[in-house]
């Protein structure tokens, strides 16, 4: 009996385009998890940006500058920035965790069928 490699079988290959190409038809009916993940992160990002650029404001016009105004508005904005972050991290976690819970049950789900649809009389297990 000649011995076949398949797709999904090579030893050694670190990325498989059609393989990749195959899992992410999975992901197609949950495009706007992905999407919302995605701004998600961008917002995330944003917000870590922020928080420095807020305190070299807070030093260089507040405490320098000394001017208490500056130095609560810069602090009160920073604590806003944190907070933001955390809910956009937030968001985008349980979006993701969603994303993955769905694809998983679809593959699960296809597997199933597949093997379901398969005869009992060309199985060579037993």
């Amino acid at each position: 009996m000649a011995t076949r490699k398949r797709d999904d079988e090579v030893v050694g290959k670190a990325f498989d385009a059609h393989l990749t190409k195959r899992a992410l038809q999975f992901m197609i009916p949950y495009r706007h998890h992905f999407i919302f993940a995605l701004i998600m992160l961008i917002l995330v990002s944003v917000a870590n940006i922020a928080k420095p650029y807020l305190l070299k404001i807070a030093i260089d016009q507040g405490v320098k500058g000394n001017s208490a105004t500056v130095l609560t508005i810069t602090a009160i904005s920073y604590l806003v920035v944190y907070l933001l972050r955390w809910l956009f991290s937030y968001l985008q976690s349980i979006a993701l965790t969603s994303l993955s819970q769905y694809v998983t049950n679809d593959i699960r789900h296809t597997l199933f069928r597949h093997i379901q649809s398969l005869s009992l009389g060309n199985s060579h297990w037993f």
